[in-house]
């Protein structure tokens, strides 16, 4: 007796395993979310009965069912059984996939800020309830053909990297309705370093190596991939959470590898970290243009302030051309000297061909 009721449980679990739980969701409007369980085995006919039932539709749209996964691929007979478990189905009665389907199952809940192209909102995906970041770009404030093929270029490249210290690009949809791309980007809540050095004050050298090695790792692993980030800055550079102890590096939208950068549209605190090649020539980018503002930051993070403190435009890009720069007398003494040489030669007025920190021994490691 005991045995035949083990042999009835192995039969129970082994038909809950040939079972694969779906969310079923209305193309176009996934307000209303239905989780239903369906066979291993079945065709196209079963799978609409299944849903018609479950998502209470009319008899009526027998045979006119269309089902798609996310990103629209539609869903024939012959992929029905390539179904997996938790996937999210998008179900018409008829018409074509809804493009804003993938946008609209993520729940807007604030504005986080707002970039040049466009704002950044915190969102929570509605099926998986994870927190997301999603960032908009308008079409409109992009200023010509070249800039939106830049453009789309990064984001394939960008969705491409992985890296501990890189903030992942979840997903990128168009919405023509609003002439808008909407990329689905990893939801960091530690804020950026900025904020932390402007409460920290000063921090101790011990931590700040910590901190950027991890940035160091990120930008080497970018420029190893064909990605300069051209606008490096403690405000693109966050914590993943409250614990301010893992760094992401953020906001790649200017990133590219052959584009330029406009000196007259940018501002005085981003002009902070700019290489002087830059400033002289408006030369492509150029992974040399990194690893200054590298140089810059380990600097900010170690003393409080930019090498480049001035409060006029005109006066930092004059300095950083001549390279006039120096730490203060109590930096000197605090700091050790490699860390000094460190920043030194990330603040070379030389066109580096390689992530310089990157040929030092003397890198945090």
């Amino acid at each position: 007796m005991i045995e035949q009721n083990k042999q009835n449980k192995c039969k129970q679990s082994f038909i809950i395993l040939k079972k694969r739980r779906i969310k079923l969701v209305k193309n176009g409007d996934p307000a209303q979310i239905i989780n239903c369980l369906i066979k291993q085995h079945i065709n196209f006919d079963q799978l609409e009965n299944i849903i018609i039932e479950n998502m209470q539709l009319s008899k009526d749209f027998q045979g006119q069912i269309r089902v798609f996964k996310v990103g629209g691929i539609e869903i024939l007979n012959e992929d029905v059984q390539y179904i997996k478990n938790n996937d999210i189905l998008y179900v018409s009665e008829g018409q074509e996939f809804d493009e804003s389907s993938n946008f609209a199952i993520y729940k807007i809940i604030r504005v986080l800020g707002e970039g040049g192209f466009g704002k950044v909102y915190k969102a929570k995906n509605r099926i998986t309830k994870q927190c997301v970041a999603i960032k908009m770009i308008e079409w409109q404030k992009i200023k010509n053909a070249k800039e939106t093929e830049m453009i789309f270029k990064e984001l394939v490249a960008l969705k491409n990297l992985n890296h501990n210290n890189i903030v992942k690009v979840y997903n990128c949809f168009t919405l023509h309705k609003t002439m808008s791309v909407a990329l689905i980007l990893e939801y960091l809540d530690g804020g950026d370093l900025r904020s932390y050095l402007d409460d920290s004050k000063i921090i101790k050298e011990d931590e700040a190596q910590k901190l950027f090695y991890q940035l160091h790792s990120a930008i080497y692993y970018c420029h190893r991939e064909g990605i300069i980030h051209r606008d490096l800055k403690l405000e693109n550079i966050m914590f993943n959470d409250q614990n301010h102890k893992i760094i992401k590096v953020v906001d790649f939208g200017i990133s590219g590898k052959q584009s330029l950068i406009n000196i007259d549209y940018t501002e005085a605190g981003t002009v902070r970290y700019l290489a002087p090649e830059v400033i002289k020539s408006h030369a492509p980018a150029h992974p040399s243009i990194d690893v200054w503002a590298l140089g810059c930051i380990l600097f900010w993070i170690l003393t409080g302030n930019s090498p480049f403190n001035q409060k006029q435009k005109e006066a930092i890009q004059e300095n950083i051309v001549k390279g006039k720069w120096e730490f203060q007398n109590s930096d000197k003494k605090r700091l050790t000297k490699s860390v000094q040489d460190l920043i030194k030669k990330c603040l070379l007025l030389i066109k580096i061909k390689e992530l310089q920190c990157r040929k030092y021994k003397i890198i945090y490691g």
